[in-house]
């Protein structure tokens, strides 16, 4: 008997079946494996969107601290305008001259000072730092 006459027949039928049955469910096994990848996927890609919408967000409250509160008093001279202006530049620019001056001072120092001072510098190095950038993101907001 050859092999198309088998498969013609009622056993070979019946086997033939059993394969392309076998094969079907393997294909949509493979079908569901990578639709469930794929949803895997986008699942996380949604997480990695929320995670970055989150932290532009928290970017931009810490950002809130370097703009400008000021608006001119009504009815105020030219030249008070300009003088509140220069303060409120002024007060800006304190917590960075802060940073230049110390780091200026710790440049300058002989390295026999800077061995001594090493407990200081460390201290102070973080209270500028917190002074600087951890007061910002502990301020509570009111609504």
């Amino acid at each position: 008997m050859s092999f198309i006459s088998f498969l013609l027949s009622a056993a070979g039928g019946t086997v033939l079946g059993g394969v392309t049955q076998l094969l079907g469910t393997f294909a949509s096994e493979a079908r569901e494996w990578s639709a469930s990848k794929r949803r895997i996927a986008e699942l996380q890609a949604i997480k990695e969107r929320d995670i970055s919408l989150g932290e532009l967000a928290a970017f931009t409250k810490a950002q809130e601290g370097f703009t400008s509160s000021y608006s001119p008093p009504a009815g105020a001279p030219a030249w008070t305008h300009g003088l509140l202006t220069v303060v409120e530049c002024i007060t800006k620019l304190v917590r960075p001259m802060m940073v230049i001056g110390a780091c200026w001072y710790v440049w300058n120092l002989s390295s026999e000072q800077l061995g001594g001072l090493q407990p200081e510098i460390v201290t102070f190095s973080f209270a500028v730092g917190y002074a600087w950038i951890g007061i910002r993101h502990q301020k509570q907001v009111t609504k």
